[in-house]
């Protein structure tokens, strides 16, 4: 899908439906999220945001079986969007916990200090 660079790699990685189609990750320089619609191509999508460039991260746990926990990502351009992991509680902890402390580390040794976790 072109959207890793040569040298940049996937940290973890989740999907609830076939790789191809559907993928949400962190990886050394990004947050990412995608899904490509083959009945609908107009409802598919790429999201990223590089770390520098992400404001803040707010975590939603979700308790019902029909739906997937988020991090929802908010830049400094004012977009926001939705990563989604389909795991177990401690699964789904680990990759929100690991993602926002990857982003906090890259964030911090930016040229921007703003800083704020949710």
């Amino acid at each position: 899908m072109g959207l890793l660079s040569g040298n940049e790699y996937i940290i973890l990685f989740d999907s609830q439906y076939k790789i191809r189609v559907s993928g949400n990750f962190f990886t050394d320089r990004r947050i990412a999220a995608y899904w490509t619609d083959e009945k609908d191509p107009a409802r598919s999508y790429v999201n990223y945001a590089l770390y520098p460039d992400i404001d803040s991260i707010k975590t939603h746990y979700v308790k019902t079986r029909t739906d997937a926990s988020y991090l929802e990502v908010f830049t400094s351009g004012e977009k926001k969007f939705r990563v989604y992991v389909e795991a177990d509680s401690a699964e789904t902890k680990y990759f929100f916990d690991s993602a926002i402390a990857r982003w906090k580390e890259k964030h911090l040794t930016a040229p921007q200090q703003n800083t704020k976790a949710e």
